[in-house]
């Protein structure tokens, strides 16, 4: 018996004086065996206090914004749901901001309600299941019947719900807005051949016979320009300016800056192996990322060159990444990939998957404008790569989102989705049945973005939307 006569307190001291852990723990199952059930809910409910600690509401919020890049999306909005103050912490801007900029997404659209990021991520959902919103079927004017060759893909373009193609005798090009639904027609003023077209967002460029022709889309207004008779590497459009990467038959790269207003058009020679370029926001400058390959080593540089007064002049030269070189020879690679389907543009980011015979292993490059940064992944493939994502010359294949996602169909029609940081998993679409339908023959080539997957065949035009904000004719 304790002091003052109290039993309790004699048992608490008695407790209390055991020295060794095995000791404790031997009182306390014997404690334990003599329990009635309503004395075993008391300490139920006092361990429950003791115990419960409210992780994420006691964690600074910069460790709860780190911890949630590394979550999936879905992940994230089932947490919103466990309480009201993990709804408080994770529903903000600066949780929402890390996770957006993983996926590339523009700043100017990471300022989201709680609402506008379930809408993002039931979006990026339905693009890594391939279950899309709708579809929608569009017939041909004049279809192609195009051999499926690196060639031909220069004559498909996607851009902003519009596809631009040519006809079958290359005289004539096509666009089709697939949100209102009507097509425009356009013929070169030389009536030639039709050997490169692209479209953007208000604008179709067309080359043929060494002529370069831009239409605005809304008025119907163009220009031309005659330019060397060299094969187009890349046409890029920001507002009212074209910057045009050409290659001449001895494998030299020019770029070219077109005014479209002024009609001004400047030329410098680059040094080493472009990959891709990047307007800045009021088009007063192009960047170019090259590739040069000094002895074993691979080394990307990011060149800036002014077009202001109508010039084009190199304003810094800048060296981001250096690896050891992967491949026998990168000239016939970056030539073939330039149309093909695995260049990826998105808000700021550019994107771009490098893979064929030439490399030891596929490359994955992605630019980031808003923080100049340039990643470069060598890609982990243990199998052959044309199991997983064949090359450009063989391949009807689509990268759709700037970190990665691929959709690809097989030898059998099948539509796969997969990843090319994890090439060896694969993963069907959920689109409507007869899909495949749109894949038959050879003479078919893919196109989309984050927002909807199309396929241009003898069929027509077919198309999948992961956007319901994105509404088809």
């Amino acid at each position: 018996m304790g002091p003052g006569g109290d039993p309790h307190g004699g048992f608490a001291s008695a407790f209390a004086s055991l020295q060794t852990n095995q000791a404790r723990q031997t009182a306390l199952d014997q404690l334990l065996d003599l329990l009635q059930p309503n004395e075993w809910r008391r300490i139920y409910n006092r361990a429950s206090k003791t115990l419960q600690r409210d992780i994420v509401g006691c964690l600074p919020l910069e460790l709860v914004v780190e911890m949630t890049t590394y979550l999936d999306l879905r992940d994230i909005l089932r947490l919103q749901r466990v309480s009201k103050q993990w709804q408080d912490r994770l529903s903000s801007n600066a949780v929402y901001r890390p996770v957006l900029r993983f996926y590339c997404v523009p700043e100017t659209e990471t300022n989201l309600s709680t609402e506008g990021f379930r809408a993002f991520v039931e979006r990026r959902y339905s693009l890594e299941t391939g279950s899309p919103c709708r579809q929608a079927v569009y017939p041909w004017l004049d279809g192609p019947d195009y051999a499926y060759d690196t060639a031909t893909l220069g004559l498909v373009s996607y851009c902003s719900a519009k596809v631009a193609w040519v006809s079958r005798d290359k005289r004539r090009a096509f666009v089709r807005d697939l949100q209102a639904g009507a097509v425009a027609d356009f013929v070169p003023v030389t009536r030639g051949t039709i050997s490169t077209i692209h479209v953007s967002g208000s604008f179709l460029f067309v080359q043929a016979s060494g002529h370069c022709t831009v239409w605005n889309l809304a008025s119907g207004e163009s220009t031309s320009v005659r330019i060397p008779s060299s094969s187009i590497f890349e046409v890029n459009i920001r507002d009212n300016y074209v910057a045009m990467i050409l290659q001449s038959p001895t494998k030299q790269h020019t770029l070219y800056s077109w005014n479209l207003i002024s009609g001004s058009l400047r030329s410098v020679g680059l040094d080493a192996n472009p990959m891709f370029t990047h307007w800045n926001e009021d088009a007063s400058v192009i960047t170019v990322i090259e590739l040069d390959l000094p002895e074993s080593l691979s080394r990307f540089f990011r060149k800036k060159y002014s077009t202001s007064n109508d010039n084009l002049i190199l304003v810094e030269s800048k060296l981001l990444v250096t690896k050891p070189r992967h491949s026998q020879s990168y000239g016939p690679l970056t030539t073939a990939f330039r149309y093909n389907q695995y260049l990826c543009r998105y808000g700021t980011a550019v994107t771009q998957y490098l893979a064929g015979a030439n490399l030891d292993a596929p490359m994955f490059i992605c630019y980031r404008a808003s923080t100049d940064h340039l990643a470069v992944f060598t890609i982990d493939d243990t199998d052959t790569l044309n199991a997983h994502i064949p090359g450009v010359n063989i391949s009807q294949g689509r990268l759709l989102s700037p970190d990665g996602l691929v959709y690809s169909p097989s030898l059998t029609n099948e539509l796969k989705m997969h990843s090319v940081f994890a090439p060896g998993i694969k993963r069907d679409v959920n689109f409507p049945i007869g899909y495949q339908d749109f894949f038959q023959g050879i003479g078919n080539l893919t196109f989309g973005n984050h927002q909807l997957y199309g396929v241009i065949g003898t069929k027509g035009i077919a198309v999948w939307s992961f956007d319901p904000d994105l509404k088809f004719y």
